[in-house]
């Protein structure tokens, strides 16, 4: 409902809504949390609002990191290379957009999680038992390209991953998703301005639907 919510004030494009979006940018939801970042990134070039400078006194504390009970955790999963193939007009940026939604996707899960790096003293106990399986995520964006249309302007992102087992680096399956991310253009704003944010929505969404079905697929897997 939040990230609806956010979606809808930024189609109205009302400069009046920021304060109230990025108040809730810390949301406890990881989804809702990337919507709302989202919108208040996209109504601000709608608009032409500028980032206001965060006052110390008010400056929120960080949020405490997700506290994961290893016992229960029956998979973990790390996120690999990846690369873009998306062609001419490759950036950087795309890829760092893909790890981070890959990576806030594996953290939002009970029985997967996502891989911390070092894993704390019970994780490794229970991966030499065999109580926990080790995956890595590679791959990366096959396409990204505009979708643009009369009075709008679009980006559609594709991204194609393997799933591989660890430590035998064997595929086990792979794994796509592909999004369009898509805003009216209004008289005080241009293409160029919305192509950045629409771009790493698009990334980001197709990212999610990859991994959608991830984790009924892995702690069902025998």
């Amino acid at each position: 409902m939040r990230a609806a919510a956010a979606e809808g004030l930024v189609t109205l494009s009302d400069a009046r809504a920021l304060p109230a979006l990025e108040r809730h940018q810390s949301d406890r939801n990881p989804a809702a949390r990337a919507a709302l970042t989202a919108a208040v990134r996209d109504l601000r070039a709608h608009t032409g609002a500028t980032t206001p400078s965060p006052s110390p006194a008010r400056a929120e504390a960080p949020r405490p990191p997700r506290r994961v009970d290893w016992r229960r955790v029956r998979v973990v999963v790390g996120v690999g290379p990846l690369t873009n193939r998306a062609g001419a007009g490759a950036d950087s940026d795309h890829l760092e957009h893909l790890r981070a939604a890959l990576r806030d996707e594996l953290s939002n899960h009970d029985a997967l999680q996502l891989h911390p790096g070092a894993l704390p003293a019970v994780a490794s106990a229970r991966l030499r038992n065999g109580q926990l399986r080790s995956y890595t995520i590679e791959g990366g964006i096959t396409t990204l390209h505009a979708v643009d249309a009369p009075g709008s302007v679009g980006a559609r992102a594709e991204v194609s991953l393997l799933l591989i087992s660890l430590p035998q680096r064997a595929i086990v399956g792979t794994l796509s998703g592909a999004a369009l991310a898509q805003e009216q253009l209004y008289a005080h704003s241009g293409p160029d301005a919305l192509r950045s944010a629409l771009n790493r929505r698009a990334i980001e969404a197709a990212a999610q639907g990859a991994l959608r079905e991830l984790e009924r697929t892995l702690v069902s897997r025998r």
